[in-house]
């Protein structure tokens, strides 16, 4: 009965105590994640961290040879187009990448372990505005390039900021028990 308190008390009680620890979560998150540019700056040149942009064409490992053999001069004509000042926007329309294709080709701010090794390999070899060869891996042909900051800053801010939180958030959980 909506007249009984008590009643009432036991159904609101935990919504209300899991709004108080979200609020608590973000107040605390909002005061520690905080990055001015000059630790961007650092961040993006330590080069631990990288926010990196794909174009994937799949293959399947049961695919025809003469079908992955177009699927590779597909890559190249792309990567051949990008080379010679081409639109990334234009050839991130023929990624068959579902997540990172809306994306503008962005799989986000990574860390090494964080790819596959073949991608990691060349993502972790690139310098700023550097492009890709064709790499291979389980999925397919990708070409990768790693954005310079100025042309990504927002984005790569936003990411590193996420990594931090999922490190407190991490660390704050794993102390729980001990408290």
């Amino acid at each position: 009965s909506m007249l009984d308190s008590a009643g009432v008390l036991a159904i609101v009680l935990p919504e209300v105590q899991q709004r108080r620890a979200e609020h608590f979560h973000e107040a605390l998150i909002a005061s520690r994640v905080k990055l001015d540019s000059a630790v961007v700056d650092s961040v993006y040149q330590a080069g631990e961290l990288r926010l990196i942009r794909h174009i994937l064409l799949r293959t399947e490992p049961a695919m025809a040879p003469p079908a992955r053999a177009a699927k590779l001069r597909e890559a190249e004509a792309i990567r051949a187009r990008l080379r010679a000042g081409g639109s990334w926007a234009e050839a991130n329309r023929k990624s068959q990448d579902p997540r990172a294709q809306p994306n503008g080709g962005s799989v986000g701010v990574v860390a090494r372990g964080d790819l596959m090794a073949p991608v990691e390999k060349v993502a972790f070899g690139l310098e700023p505005g550097g492009l890709s060869d064709i790499v291979e891996s389980p999925l397919g042909y990708h070409v990768v390039n790693r954005p310079r900051l100025k042309d990504t800053r927002a984005e790569f801010t936003v990411g590193v900021e996420d990594r931090m939180v999922d490190q407190l958030d991490s660390a704050y959980l794993g102390s729980l028990p001990a408290r």
